[in-house]
């Protein structure tokens, strides 16, 4: 999680100096990105149970609520264009969409890859159980005969 909480920090310190620069939202795209992708980490393992460091992460998810505070600020007052917050809350629920379209993906993609397996299994438990069933029935067969 430190690694989350670092990547985040520098890429909303980049974010920050980017836009005081006159860099559009569009030019770091893939900061932004990085960003929500780590804060997103950071609040999912906030929310779990039981964490020993659920405290840490919520402390850490408020340092960041405070630099989005100021970020909200650059882009309000010094990028020269005050629309730039809302784009930027859109740009946010956008990434938020295609990270949970993207873990929706691979559960279904794990859960037909478990049901293949379990399909296997059943056809190779099927195969043995009839090949120890015509054994045996020879077997006896041959008993029968006295062989």
């Amino acid at each position: 999680m430190i690694a989350e909480i670092a990547a985040a920090n520098v890429a909303l310190g980049t974010i920050t100096q980017a836009l005081k620069h006159g860099k559009d939202l569009g030019d770091i795209a893939g900061t932004c990105a990085e960003y929500f992708n780590n804060k997103a980490v950071l609040a999912r393992s906030s929310n779990k149970r039981g964490s020993r460091t659920q405290i840490q992460h919520f402390m850490e998810l408020e340092k960041l609520r405070k630099q989005e505070i100021k970020l909200k600020e650059v882009m309000i007052y010094h990028s020269g264009d005050p629309d730039m917050w809302n784009r930027w809350l859109l740009f946010q629920s956008e990434c938020k969409r295609l990270r949970a379209r993207e873990e929706v993906k691979k559960r279904v993609s794990k859960k037909n890859e478990m049901e293949e397996v379990m399909r296997y299994l059943k056809i190779f438990g099927g195969a043995m159980s009839t090949l120890v069933t015509v054994l045996l029935a020879t077997f006896e067969g041959l008993k029968l005969l006295g062989v």
